[in-house]
């Protein structure tokens, strides 16, 4: 039980990680790589508002961070990535149903998710 409760305050620890090293990217106005970031991580897609808040005013570039988005999400969406995200216990949003191999992925994420085996 105890390393479960480390790894749930890990995961809160890098979230927090996870927006600023966002925040950092679009301040810097590498809006292709904070897309990539977003996507290789399985982020949903950031909104042009959302980005504006980020970059503190700087002009975004929408179509530099999609195409990092989609650059970083064809990472993210390996299915060798599925099994390992459900055996985490990470929630999948559904960042790969549109992708060729999306209903696999979910499977392989559902099957490893719902497994007892894994159970911390």
């Amino acid at each position: 039980m105890w390393l479960r409760s480390i790894f749930l305050g890990l995961v809160v620890l890098l979230t927090g990680c996870v927006s600023s090293e966002v925040r950092h990217l679009a301040q810097d106005g590498d809006w292709q790589a904070a897309g990539f970031y977003d996507g290789q991580k399985g982020h949903k897609q950031k909104s042009a508002d959302t980005l504006a808040h980020l970059s503190q005013g700087m002009a975004v570039d929408q179509a530099a961070y999609d195409a990092g988005y989609a650059a970083g999400l064809l990472e993210f969406c390996q299915l060798e990535n599925a099994y390992r995200l459900g055996v985490l216990k990470v929630n999948y949003l559904g960042q790969c149903d549109d992708m060729p191999d999306g209903a696999h992925f979910r499977s392989n994420w559902e099957q490893a998710f719902y497994s007892d085996l894994h159970d911390w």
